[in-house]
């Protein structure tokens, strides 16, 4: 049984590895990361100039709310989300369409072990691309001050919106890797994936718009891909606030990833 299990830890440690490759020499990838950078760079040259061309009093009060906004909306500030989402249909869908996963099980791959692998090689393209936006965003940041002197407190209040943003993101790519799953077609998990996007975007901010006009305040905080939104906070927050902010993502990805394995497990591979 031991020898089972170090070839089955084996055979999980070379498929990793090996997705981890591909999506290392995948040209999307560093286009996403260019296109992140550059999102970042024109909110930030934009806002410049706009506070060059402000008289002299509103030229600080502008820099210093991009000093705040960017620097914790670094996640949306580079739009992670929907680049990551467009990878992941890349990405997964491409090794369907190829044939790459069908001859991984035909071979006796283990299918559990494939969806993991793909799992977790989004999760860390995502905490690298978070740490990449953040670096850019502080720099810019400290290039143009921060609202008001930047303490221990306001570190550990980023820290936070790092934590949880990446957990908001890691629940909105277990949504779309579980799409790519069941599409197992790259153009069709990549049109799926921005469909859903899309559609989740205009119906949620619908639904919610109906709930606060009857008292539910934040209510979209409930709702699938909207956490990313919340997490973005230099002021405290409540205990409660920031277990909602956590554990909704953590249920999403546990719903989203059991129906993506399910049906990876269960239909038949063409």
């Amino acid at each position: 049984m031991k020898t089972n299990d170090l070839n089955s830890s084996n055979s999980f440690v070379n498929t990793l590895r090996t997705d981890l490759y591909k999506l290392g020499k995948m040209k999307s990838v560093y286009i996403a990361a260019a296109i992140m950078f550059g999102l970042i760079l024109i909110t930030f040259v934009s806002v410049v100039a706009l506070a060059r061309l402000s008289d002299t009093d509103s030229q600080a009060d502008i820099l210093s709310l991009f000093g705040s906004s960017i620097l914790f909306g670094f996640a949306k500030s580079a739009n992670i989300e929907l680049l990551v989402t467009i990878i992941i249909g890349i990405f997964i869908g491409k090794d369907f369409s190829n044939g790459t996963v069908r001859l991984t099980v035909a071979r006796g791959g283990d299918r559990l072990q494939i969806y993991f692998s793909k799992l977790i090689s989004i999760f860390v393209l995502i905490l690298g691309y978070m740490i990449g936006s953040l670096l850019i965003c502080g720099i810019l940041t400290a290039i143009i001050g921060y609202s008001e002197p930047f303490t221990g407190l306001i570190f550990a209040r980023l820290m936070r919106t790092f934590g949880l943003s990446f957990v908001a993101l890691m629940a909105s790519a277990s949504i779309y890797i579980m799409i790519a799953f069941l599409t197992r077609s790259s153009g069709a998990a990549l049109g799926a994936s921005i469909g859903i996007y899309i559609l989740i975007g205009i119906v949620v901010s619908i639904i919610v718009v109906i709930l606060e006009s009857r008292g539910f305040n934040d209510a979209a905080i409930y709702f699938p891909l909207q956490q990313l939104s919340f997490c973005v906070s230099d002021q405290p927050m409540s205990v409660a606030d920031a277990m909602k902010l956590l554990f909704m993502p953590i249920a999403y990805l546990g719903i989203s990833s059991c129906i993506g394995i399910a049906t990876f497990l269960k239909r038949d591979i063409k």
